[in-house]
């Protein structure tokens, strides 16, 4: 997976963010066979992708297509190295401070076209601050599944402040994840503080007090946020179900969950993001349920792009194709920018 991912850019070179929808068909194509996802499907399906239509080799190129850097920039250890490679948009001159940052988990990571897209057609100079399995959220512990990945997420917020502190002239903040994971194992953590006397008047934040907080460390110094809220899941990507109705010319917007059902799921970290905003006018929230859900379903594609590379994460595609719906700031000093 690793080599995949690797062969989708220059060694030692920036990032090419710009890459073509065919270069990366052809580098996904590649390595179709090796991904297991990818692997499984065809398996499943009884051939190898060059068996089917032109229309299904591209939704099966766009299933293997993921953050092409993210082996080198995500993880806290990354975060001041690979500069080459994880930077994006504007050249960057050395010991100049970055101006847009990515944050957050591999929810995060998966938003980094996206932003690389806006750095690049706003000429900002962007970086990738990102750590799986971690969230961006400062000043309390993050319950990860062990005592080590406790440690690392503990890491990851010392590392993304010094990054913060280093680049003054840092305007924009992006910052995603895994928003409702998040706020199930940090409010159950705060009830149990609350109810221990060990705890006594320092119970941990809770979700919703965790997230004001960390957008008020960006705020206070003068950078605007941009939270985008989680993407509506699935325990496993319908992928048979979409070559289906590719093959067979239906909508496969039939394909995907229920819109009540992902509202349902979505629910209680939409509210706490939409409460941060509204508190903080230095806040903007993007929800992707209300862009990737139309009247009764959320499809897992839109404008004939498959928007997923697994049940949890958009590919490459799909992150740059939803830029266009993501709600960035108007900085100081911009012309006026239309609506896209």
């Amino acid at each position: 997976r690793q080599m995949c991912i690797r062969d989708s850019r220059r060694p030692g070179h920036a990032a090419n963010w710009a890459l073509s929808d065919g270069k990366f068909v052809v580098a996904a194509l590649s390595c179709v066979v090796v991904m297991a996802a990818a692997a499984g499907t065809i398996k499943g399906m009884k051939g190898f992708p060059n068996r089917f239509a032109p229309d299904t080799r591209r939704i099966l190129s766009q299933l293997v297509a993921g953050n092409p850097v993210r082996m080198d920039c995500d993880n806290y250890e990354n975060i001041f190295a690979n500069d080459g490679v994880c930077n994006f948009g504007k050249k960057r001159e050395p010991g100049a401070s970055y101006e847009i940052a990515l944050f957050g988990d591999s929810m995060g990571d998966h938003w980094a076209p996206l932003v690389a897209k806006y750095a690049e057609d706003r000429n900002l100079s962007g970086r990738q601050v990102t750590n799986g399995g971690c969230a961006l959220l400062f000043d309390v512990p993050i319950p990860a599944d062990t005592k080590d990945k406790t440690s690392e997420c503990a890491s990851y917020q010392t590392e993304a402040k010094k990054f913060i502190e280093r680049n003054p002239k840092l305007k924009i903040a992006v910052i995603s994840g895994y928003w409702e994971k998040w706020l199930r194992l940090l409010d159950r953590a705060a009830a149990k503080d609350a109810k221990s006397a060990d705890h006594a008047g320092s119970a941990r934040l809770n979700f919703a007090s965790a997230l004001e907080k960390t957008a008020r460390f960006f705020t206070d110094r003068g950078i605007k946020v941009v939270m985008i809220g989680q993407i509506p899941t699935y325990e496993a990507l319908p992928v048979r179900c979409i070559i289906g109705a590719i093959e067979n010319h239906r909508d496969a917007a039939t394909c995907g969950k229920s819109k009540t059902a992902a509202l349902r799921e979505l629910k209680l970290s939409n509210a706490a993001l939409l409460r941060v905003a509204a508190a903080n006018p230095g806040v903007s929230i993007s929800l992707p349920s209300d862009f990737m859900c139309q009247e009764q379903r959320c499809s897992p594609m839109m404008d004939g792009v498959l928007l997923y590379k697994n049940g949890g994460h958009v590919n490459v595609f799909g992150s740059r194709l939803l830029e266009r719906f993501v709600k960035f700031p108007q900085l100081d000093g911009d012309p006026a920018v239309p609506p896209s």
